[in-house]
């Protein structure tokens, strides 16, 4: 049975992006699905996608890659409220989910949707 574990964004929010890969990488190390309450950012999922394949050229036998999808509220249906609080605060409204290969089979993801299939089972998580 996989195991997930939740991070909100207030907990992120105040880390810089090294601690917060470090902190992705050292979970998924334990073969545990993350969702994250949020979105990282382009250059974080970058670099997390960096370190991820340093750490398969160095580990191939003890680690397989990892799984990563994210979903966020429509940009155009936000009001100008929503953007400036995002801006100023940096809230990043969404849903991410990052996974190691080894459980993660199948992943889709969708505008308002992410399917997951896993390694063990048969099974589907949808979230919406």
């Amino acid at each position: 049975m996989p195991q997930f574990k939740y991070l909100s964004n207030r907990r992120i929010a105040s880390m810089n992006s090294e601690s917060k890969i470090a902190l992705i990488l050292d979970i998924i190390k334990n073969n545990q699905i993350i969702i994250i309450d949020g979105k990282l950012n382009s250059k974080e999922e970058a670099t997390l996608i960096r370190k991820t394949m340093d750490f398969l050229n160095t580990n191939p036998e003890k680690f397989h890659g990892i799984e990563i999808a994210s979903i966020y509220d429509n940009e155009n249906k936000k009001s100008i409220k929503s953007k400036i609080a995002e801006f100023f605060f940096k809230e990043r409204n969404g849903l991410t989910l990052i996974g190691p290969a080894k459980i993660i089979t199948e992943l889709k993801q969708y505008p308002d949707m992410i399917e997951m299939r896993f390694n063990s089972s048969e099974r589907k998580v949808k979230s919406r």
